[in-house]
């Protein structure tokens, strides 16, 4: 206990304020696909090939990158239900920043500053799916990177299994090589226009970065879809609907309140590296880039700028502090009071996060929250019913219809994906640009479930044949008068 120090006090605090940062109740519609394929996967004892959910695709081949969290999500929803996936988001999302303070210089208040803003911009797409496995392995990357380029610790190997599990867990593996290969690029130029004057990594370090680098690609094909995963992220990024649709994909506004963090630590790196006066390095410009352009052109990388940025930031910034005298010498060796006063500290902010994160666990705080965001009495009211035909429904439903109501097949759901171009589809016909006949013809729906007061509500209460059999103020189901 004589080791408690305000330092170590002080970002023990930190974490478990983080921690509760990432307590949110699970309302991510996305998040029940994965549950749902999870279900499918561990109760028919084998790996999803062809589709089995929707009925506009019946058994389309899809490539599900993110079998490996889906069935391990799985299981902990039987065994926690909405509070185990809130708790799995926050332990995954804190474990990935203790890996980004451990990339830092040792300056623990200033890293507390840097991380609480890295939080700040990346909390937003903390959620419950598989993309939190990319999360903390780009954490992992940055680290190992970060104390092999400032500090020569060699834990580089590591990459290659990392690569191994990252690959079977979603496609967001490509990161690390986005990663490895702006390190290696800028090293590269580091050793040939200034060698010896920027980088501990010297050539030798250069060939270690490829060897571990082209390892990594070659246990890529390692997974139940072989090479076929490996086009995945390419094709994705490609999907021009994906941006025009969803929110998450669009470029991010850098005036809004939420992305502010994220365009403060765009106009801080720059300004770290002109205030700390040292010399360019490639290694650390060129690693940043690539991390950069795929924050500015998609809304959900933003967090893997903000994990790579801040080390890069940390660094300049200590050694400005350095080099201006500012550095806070701690307490080596507190007193039995300090020691005492810093478990108490310690004491009184974990049982408020305990308190915070057990109010988000109880059954009718989360019931709450579900039916704020989903038509969870719609859906009870559908299962005492006999439709003929087969189903439209809400796009941001569909996830939420596959887990909670299998007894039917869903029009479409978020894997954008695979539906691809018919999302736009889709998106023409409920936005009542297009007539809706042809499709709901061409797809025998016989009803519909659809946002109260949406686009469709409108267009269907107009429509010959069609009739309202159900409404409340989330969602509304219309039913064919001839089906």
């Amino acid at each position: 206990m004589q080791r408690l120090t305000i330092q170590r006090t002080a970002i023990i605090v930190l974490f478990l304020l983080l921690f509760a940062m990432a307590s949110r109740i699970p309302v991510d519609g996305d998040m029940w696909w994965h549950l749902g394929s999870g279900r499918a996967i561990l109760t028919e004892g084998h790996l999803i090939y062809n589709d089995p959910f929707s009925h506009t695709l019946p058994g389309a081949y899809r490539v599900n990158f993110d079998w490996g969290m889906q069935v391990m999500m799985y299981p902990l929803w039987q065994l926690g239900g909405m509070t185990a996936m809130m708790l799995m988001t926050s332990i995954l999302a804190v474990a990935g920043m203790f890996f980004v303070y451990k990339a830092m210089p040792d300056n623990p208040y200033l890293n507390a500053i840097l991380i609480v803003l890295t939080a700040a911009a990346a909390a937003v797409f903390w959620s419950p799916r598989p993309q939190m496995a990319t999360f903390i392995f780009t954490c992992l990357t940055v680290y190992l990177l970060c104390r092999y380029k400032w500090y020569g610790e060699d834990r580089l190997w590591l990459f290659v299994p990392l690569m191994l599990f990252w690959c079977n867990m979603h496609a967001g593996y490509i990161v690390g090589f986005v990663l490895l290969g702006g390190l290696t690029a800028g090293e590269i130029l580091n050793n040939l226009l200034q060698p010896g004057k920027v980088s501990n990594i010297g050539w030798p370090g250069v060939r270690k970065l490829i060897i571990v680098g082209i390892l990594g690609l070659l246990v890529l094909p390692i997974n139940p879809y072989g090479l076929d995963l490996l086009i995945v992220p390419f094709q994705t990024f490609g999907m021009q609907f994906l941006r025009d649709y969803i929110q998450e994909w669009q470029r991010p506004v850098l005036t809004d309140t939420q992305v502010l963090p994220f365009t403060l630590m765009l106009i801080l790196t720059p300004v770290s590296m002109l205030l700390s006066k040292r010399r360019i390095d490639f290694g650390e410009i060129i690693l940043l880039l690539g991390p950069a352009y795929l924050a500015l052109t998609a809304a959900r990388n933003i967090s893997v700028f903000a994990v790579v940025a801040a080390p890069v930031i940390a660094v300049h910034l200590n050694a400005f502090l350095q080099r201006r005298g500012w550095v806070i010498n701690a307490v080596q060796r507190p007193t039995r009071m300090m020691v005492r006063m810093n478990v108490v500290l310690i004491a009184v902010v974990g049982l408020s996060v305990g308190l915070h994160v057990l109010s988000n666990a109880l059954p009718s705080v989360q019931a709450d929250a579900l039916e704020d965001f989903f038509p969870v009495e719609a859906v009870e009211y559908m299962r005492t019913q006999d439709y003929e035909g087969e189903m439209f429904n809400s796009y941001n439903w569909g996830g939420y219809l596959i887990f909670f109501y299998p007894e039917a097949r869903v029009f479409i759901d978020g894997r954008s994906d695979m539906y691809r171009d018919f999302v736009d589809d889709f998106a023409q016909v409920a936005l009542g640009a297009t007539d809706f006949r042809p499709m709901f013809d061409e797809y025998n729906v016989g009803y519909a479930l659809i946002e109260s007061g949406g686009e469709m509500d409108a267009v269907l209460s107009e429509a010959d044949g069609w009739q309202r059999t159900y409404e409340d103020e989330m969602a509304t189901i219309f039913v064919r008068e001839d089906a």
